[in-house]
């Protein structure tokens, strides 16, 4: 999948780098100010454009790509 094809919007980036520096859900949500659903819906959102099945295959691919650091 190309880069340019993978948009995601400002929150979230945000989610995908709190998730690839080891935060949970919940602490994701305690930094967004968020409940954990909005997180869940977010990684959601998140494995479905990346054409992802997981967490960590998200977060390699995101990497990989330059989406996040």
């Amino acid at each position: 999948m190309k880069r340019d094809k993978i948009i995601l919007t400002d929150k979230e980036k945000q989610v995908l780098q709190l998730s690839a520096n080891g935060f949970t859900r919940q602490q994701i949500a305690e930094v967004m100010g968020v409940k954990v659903g909005t997180i869940a819906s977010h990684m959601h959102n998140i494995l479905k454009r990346t054409c992802s099945t997981h967490n960590g295959h998200v977060i390699a691919k995101a990497i990989r790509l330059k989406l996040i650091k």
